[in-house]
């Protein structure tokens, strides 16, 4: 790696230089002889932004985006929607178990429309 001898240089700069184990090659800019061309740094990129306008000793000017929340909170389940959940899980638990050892699920039905 070299750098040029007249180029700025600061702080925190940095180029990004993908090595490719499978072929054994840098994928790096090369001139017609191949010799490696000098790159510009990938970074370091600075953005500013106002967080307030002061007008003088005790007043300033919020500048900030404010913006709700995302999502809706999620309301708490009570004590019906709980035990249904949990019946609606064990009757998955017994299906596939029934599914596995081959034999009719529970509720006495054959899962067939024969019996109607």
């Amino acid at each position: 790696m070299y750098f040029a001898a007249d180029g700025s240089y600061r702080s925190g700069d940095h180029w990004l230089i993908p090595a490719r184990t499978a072929t054994g090659s840098v994928e790096w800019p090369t001139d017609a002889a191949r010799r490696p061309l000098l790159q510009a740094p990938a970074g370091i990129q600075v953005h500013y932004a106002p967080l307030a306008w002061v007008f003088g000793d005790d007043s300033a000017s919020d500048l900030r985006m404010h913006f709700g929340p995302l999502a809706t909170p999620v309301p708490f389940a009570d004590k019906e929607a709980l035990a249904a959940e949990a019946q609606a899980e064990e009757e998955a638990r017994a299906a596939a178990a029934a599914a596995d050892s081959g034999a009719p699920p529970a509720g006495g039905g054959t899962g067939t429309a024969e019996g109607a």
